[in-house]
């Protein structure tokens, strides 16, 4: 039904020489039907279990790749992401993994609007044979009282428009790779979230521990 509504409205729009009518109903419908699509996206993928296939990823070349996915996007253009100097291993699917990463810069991109100067910055450390991906907005930051639900699917907040599915599947990925998400830290001035992730046992060797 979506692609039928989809495909009705570019035929209403090929139809007008002049581009899209500008009929204010019509373009209710047509930010209606991308919505929608938006929508049944990610709840497909929530109810889409994560691939049981992975392999030996470097999350260099992963990182670089999903900033080249970000610089396309004027809406994710604003994330700075750490090139990292030497190759870090771990066992992901590399299409989850991906999404993964996408949906925690999109989540906090969103957070980052309510900003005046809106940043985002991912950055990755090896710790005590984990990989710690963060991911920093400069938003109003989150109440304690919703953090322990944020995971949860259709929990969203200080997002207009948002599926509330975005971060849930972030946790199923996770999960699906022996890792954690969590939120860090949490403030005012902005909010980190960390992707923690198991890292491949050759690369344990000289990694040094915090405590």
């Amino acid at each position: 039904p979506i692609t039928a509504m989809t495909g009705a409205v570019e035929l209403i729009e090929l139809t007008h020489s002049g581009g899209a009518p500008g009929d204010e109903f019509f373009n209710v419908l047509s930010r209606g039907v991308a919505d929608l699509r938006r929508y049944v996206e990610k709840l497909a993928e929530l109810t889409r279990p994560p691939s049981r296939s992975r392999e030996r990823l470097d999350l260099r070349a992963l990182l670089r790749g999903v900033s080249l996915r970000t610089k396309a996007s004027s809406r994710l253009a604003l994330a700075e992401i750490e090139d990292l100097s030497e190759p870090l291993h771990v066992l992901a699917n590399e299409h989850d993994l991906q999404r993964a990463l996408l949906n925690l810069i999109e989540n906090a991109a969103d957070a980052a609007q309510a900003s005046p100067h809106p940043s985002v910055r991912v950055s990755v450390q090896p710790r005590e044979g984990f990989a710690h991906v963060e991911v920093r907005d400069s938003g109003p930051g989150i109440p304690p009282q919703v953090q322990s639900s944020l995971f949860e699917p259709f929990a969203t907040y200080g997002k207009q428009g948002g599926t509330g599915l975005g971060l849930a599947i972030v946790l199923q990925i996770a999960e699906s790779c022996g890792g954690t998400i969590s939120v860090l830290e949490s403030t005012p001035a902005g909010s980190t979230f960390q992707l923690r992730l198991p890292l491949v046992a050759d690369h344990l060797v000289g990694i040094a521990s915090d405590e």
